[in-house]
C-alpha cells in the first residue's frame, strides 16, 4: 500500500514566478575613482559580479533582480553612485551554456 508521495519541482516551476531579470552594465568611471565605485557597487544587492576592464568602460557589472520594477529601482540606485560618469545596460534575453 502506498500511503502518500511528494513531488518536488525545481527552478521556475517551483517558485511559480517569472525568471529573474539579468543584465550586463558597462560603467565609465571618473578619473581614478574606480576603487570607491567598486566598493559602492559591492554594497548593491542587485550586483552579482564585477569585472574591471580596459578601454572606454572601466567596469562591467552583472546585475540581477526579481522583476522589472525591482530592476528599474536597482538601476536608479547604481546610477546615483558618485564617480560613475556614464553607464550602458543590456538585458540578457537568452542564455546558452556550452
Amino acid at each position: 500500500m502506498i500511503a502518500g508521495y511528494t513531488l518536488v519541482l525545481g527552478g521556475v516551476a517551483a517558485a511559480g514566478a517569472a525568471p529573474p531579470v539579468r543584465a550586463l552594465m558597462t560603467i565609465a568611471v571618473d578619473g581614478n575613482r574606480a576603487p570607491e565605485v567598486l566598493r559602492a557597487l559591492r554594497g548593491q544587492p542587485s550586483v552579482r559580479a564585477l569585472h574591471k576592464t580596459n578601454g572606454r568602460w572601466g567596469i562591467v557589472a552583472e546585475l540581477q533582480a526579481e522583476s522589472l520594477e525591482a530592476f528599474n529601482t536597482a538601476l536608479g540606485g547604481i546610477r546615483l553612485i558618485d564617480g560613475i560618469l556614464q553607464s550602458e545596460t543590456n538585458l540578457l534575453l537568452v542564455s546558452e551554456r556550452f
